[in-house]
């Protein structure tokens, strides 16, 4: 399975960040149009017929993990951007997250492409 997570949208204001009202089906369609997306090329490219898209909403890191406890999944595969210093204190980082509070599934983090490129590798 293939899944993304749709974050709460939030508004940073000064030290807090508030929870705006949003229609969230205007965040959510663009996801699900892009995971889908990346579902049939995994399925054209590697032949796997059985890749299934999950789309979740939430704290991206709480709902994977959550998701690949309770559906007994053996792997989390996450990417990491190589954000680094002030962005990264603010943003957070959801692959440090995931590997933090995942106690029952084993997690996997590999680099994106944009990350090494900005590393120079």
């Amino acid at each position: 399975m293939v899944a993304t997570v749709v974050p709460p949208p939030t508004v940073f204001l000064g030290e807090l960040l508030v929870p705006e009202v949003v229609d969230m089906s205007a965040v959510a369609e663009p996801a699900r149009r892009q995971l889908d997306a990346i579902v049939k090329e995994i399925k054209e490219a590697a032949g796997y017929e059985k890749v299934e898209p999950v789309m979740l909403m939430g704290d991206p890191a709480d709902e994977l993990v959550h998701y690949a406890e309770e559906n007994g999944c053996d792997l989390i595969v996450v990417g990491r951007r190589g954000r680094g210093g002030l962005e990264r204190l603010i943003l957070g980082s959801v692959s440090s997250k995931i590997v933090s509070i995942s106690h029952r599934v084993d997690v996997l983090v590999v680099e994106s492409a944009s990350a090494r490129e900005r590393e120079g590798k």
